[in-house]
């Protein structure tokens, strides 16, 4: 989206309730078509941070028998749209497939997030998740890219190119899965549509800050009040040794009156620091034989006096991914996560050594009605 925002339904608790999260190759789920077509859609979108269990959500509904039944709701789709960063039209790439011959079809995508769910879909999985991408009308998919606010006049008409793309990129896919022509359950032929490669004439490369219009502000007031001091305290800490904890901690929270707020302020404190090591399956070289992925996330949960009913959290996450030569090199020192949370993201971009990717994300999690 182009203006950032959170959006979530209002349980009634009597009825629905939520379960907690649910992963992509555990239970039954590696049986059923639907988790496994989804694979395809996320490629369709180039979701690059598609986790294992962390943005899907398990909700129970309670039938008139007392039993329940289960919905199963990916969320949080945010680092989709792009490329190795999220949300930037003139990268997301045309084309979905790389090459494919009468063995395999190899698509162009990369994730950031190992996900046992590719591991199981079939052809013939793909080929129904495709079909279901192919009855979709230029006008549904310009409606849904609009939901997203996305500036629609030149020389910023990123609207248009994100339309003209996913269709290019769902006439691809049509092909290679040999569904051009094929009958829908409607009685409709699937057919490929017209793509206007022009419409990147009408929308500049320019980053997000840069555009009339953008804003990922939420409150001038939380981020003055109660995020800068929060963001101060916790980088002191870590220039005094807390660093070192990286990879030791999984979560941490901590009290009010540590920061020196009321209690009526703040709710809960977030702080969370993890490290995670997989190996490199497309290694060049003995100095990229593992891939390391170092996540740190703080923020806080806003209760009385900021927010009507329920409370809010506000967080900002930072993920740098570096490769080591080895386990042990990996878990040797946080390489340059202090200097990530303590300086710019612009800046650090521009500092990264080669082969390093910094993914920065802030965003609202709100339950009930937020007053700003």
């Amino acid at each position: 989206v182009f203006i950032d925002g959170l959006l979530e339904p209002e349980l009634d608790e009597k009825v629905l309730k939520r379960a907690g999260p649910w992963y992509w190759g555990d239970g039954d789920h590696k049986y059923r078509r639907e988790f496994r077509g989804m694979a395809i859609f996320n490629l369709w979108i180039h979701n690059t941070d598609l986790k294992e269990g962390e943005n899907n959500k398990l909700i129970l509904k309670k039938r008139a028998d007392g039993e329940h039944d289960f919905f199963y709701v990916q969320q949080d789709l945010g680092f989709s749209f792009g490329h190795l960063f999220r949300e930037r039209p003139s990268d997301y790439p045309w084309d979905i497939v790389s090459h494919d011959n009468s063995e395999e079809v190899i698509f162009n995508y990369r994730s950031f997030q190992p996900n046992s769910g590719f591991e199981h879909v079939t052809w013939a999985d793909a080929r129904w998740m495709v079909r279901k991408i192919a009855q979709l009308t230029r006008e549904q998919i310009t409606e849904a890219v609009g939901i997203g606010n996305w500036p629609h006049q030149a020389p910023y008409d990123y609207q248009a190119l994100y339309v003209e793309k996913l269709i290019s990129r769902r006439n691809q896919l049509v092909q290679v899965f040999g569904l051009d022509g094929a009958q829908n359950p409607s009685g409709k032929r699937i057919a490929l549509m017209e793509v206007d490669r022009r419409v990147e004439e009408r929308a500049i490369v320019s980053e997000k800050w840069g555009v009339p219009g953008y804003t990922v502000d939420f409150s001038p007031g939380i981020q003055a009040r109660l995020i800068d001091p929060l963001m101060a305290k916790i980088q002191r800490g870590l220039k005094d040794g807390a660093i070192k904890l990286i990879g030791a901690i999984n979560n941490v929270s901590l009290e009010p009156d540590w920061f020196g707020w009321d209690e009526g302020v703040i709710a809960r404190v977030i702080l969370n620091i993890n490290r995670t090591v997989v190996k490199n399956p497309t290694a060049t070289s003995s100095e990229d034989a593992f891939i390391v992925r170092d996540d740190f996330k703080i923020g806080a949960r806003l209760g009385y006096g900021l927010v009507i009913s329920g409370d809010v959290a506000y967080v900002r996450g930072f993920s740098l991914i570096y490769p080591a030569a080895s386990e042990e090199a990996a878990m040797d020192g946080p390489r340059y996560m202090l200097e990530v949370i303590t300086e710019s993201y612009s800046q650090m971009q521009d500092r990264l050594p080669k082969g390093h990717i910094l993914i920065h994300e802030s965003y609202l999690e709100g339950r009930g009605r937020l007053n700003l």
